[in-house]
């Protein structure tokens, strides 16, 4: 969608067709959407927007939005540059959607239930299809899209909603650093922080160590992420802030007030030895000295203002539990 890896045609092919064959979309009419939705985030035009929308309906029924604007003409002239337009894209992936989804479907019979034509055989392929084709659907068209923009804390401050629903991206190999990745939409490491963890950087890594991804020629290192980019759409200018925006929903916002909100201001400090008047020494209040960040001094603020309401929280929380 953003060009900010070249994968070899190998990987490629096997992506176009897992995403066909579990999602019944193409790969134009989901990076069409994908682009208008950085493109307009957050206003009528966004495909998918919560703060429009409304996060439930994101949640649960994102595929019929995404249905909504791949059918749209205008919006797939507009945001397929550079997307495939071979013979299998145009006269298979495209105009036989179901084909996809009913094929999957006879592999899945054909390994889980081999030669048995038994109830059971047939319900556990059931099953097993049924969780294939809503894994995709309700975790990338609903959680990504709908709680991404809904619930977590923040690195940039952007135009848009965008948030880190976890600093961990294990589940949704980095999806989960959705803010970062509005930030920079063109870099393929979603991971900014030294606590963040991006699993689909890893998984690139991988592939580069047998030589089946590399950077676009060209743009080695470059993070588009101000101005109109080469596909016709602004994208944001977003400050780093400091500290992360506090959410709306209650535990999240207990978590990020007393955690995160705490590792931030700490890493922050080691990183730029900004000192606010309250993150000194007590040495350096007592002699007058002033603008020194020490080790105590920060361990000091941590424990005070971080830590202990922390634990203290999370006896209550225990106690009432």
């Amino acid at each position: 969608a953003h060009q900010g890896v070249k994968l070899h045609p190998i990987i490629s092919w096997a992506m176009r067709w897992w995403l066909w064959l579990f999602t019944g979309m193409s790969t134009r009419e989901w990076v069409a959407v994908h682009r208008k939705h950085h493109a307009f985030c957050e206003t009528e035009e966004d495909p998918h927007s919560p703060v429009v929308h409304g996060w439930a309906n994101i949640l649960f029924f994102g595929v019929h939005y995404y249905r909504k604007s791949y059918n749209d003409p205008a919006t797939m002239e507009r945001f397929t540059k550079s997307c495939p337009e071979d013979w299998i894209e145009m006269n298979l992936f495209i105009p036989h959607k179901v084909l996809g989804l009913i094929i999957l479907a006879g592999l899945d019979y054909l390994l889980f239930a081999g030669l048995s034509f038994s109830w059971m055989s047939l319900l556990t392929t059931t099953l097993v299809w049924l969780g294939q084709v809503l894994w995709v659907p309700f975790w990338a068209a609903g959680v990504v899209n709908g709680l991404g923009h809904t619930i977590g804390y923040r690195n940039y401050l952007l135009k848009d909603e965008s948030r880190n629903m976890i600093p961990f991206g294990i589940l949704l190999s980095g999806e989960e650093l959705h803010n970062n990745h509005h930030k920079f939409p063109s870099s393929a490491k979603f991971s900014k922080r030294w606590f963040e963890i991006d699993f689909g950087w890893y998984y690139i890594n991988l592939f580069r160590l047998f030589g089946l991804a590399r950077r676009p020629p060209g743009e080695a290192g470059s993070h588009r992420h101000s101005g109109e980019d080469s596909y016709g759409y602004e994208q944001h200018r977003g400050a780093r802030i400091g500290r992360a925006e506090r959410c709306d929903v209650g535990v999240q916002r207990l978590l990020q007030a007393f955690v995160i909100d705490g590792i931030q201001r700490v890493g922050m400090l080691l990183e730029s030895g900004v000192v606010d008047e309250h993150v000194e020494s007590p040495e350096a209040r007592d002699d007058g000295r002033h603008g020194r960040v020490t080790p105590c001094g920060i361990l000091h603020v941590t424990l005070q203002q971080q830590a202990l309401p922390a634990f203290g929280l999370h006896m209550a929380a225990g106690v009432l539990g």
